[in-house]
């Protein structure tokens, strides 16, 4: 999906997200122009059991010698 460039008003040259799917059709992946990617799991019925953020591209992970630097709050995966 390409959403229009801010400045040009054209349709930006890179898409704004991206998706990739399982054999079954169902999504296993999407990722964002922001650099999140999520990530799917699904039961043998397709029932979807886990999902996986990944923002390390927005959030990395701080050195270990850094405790608290990443916020306490922050959801990394959810079943």
């Amino acid at each position: 999906m390409h959403y229009p460039d801010p400045v040009t008003g054209q349709p930006a040259a890179e898409p704004a997200f991206a998706f990739q799917y399982t054999i079954d059709g169902l999504v296993a992946a999407r990722s964002d122009a922001r650099g999140m990617r999520f990530e799917h799991a699904y039961d043998e019925l397709g029932r979807r059991i886990e999902a996986t953020i990944d923002d390390s591209d927005r959030h990395p992970i701080p050195a270990p010698c850094t405790p608290g630097a990443r916020p306490p709050d922050r959801i990394s995966r959810k079943s």
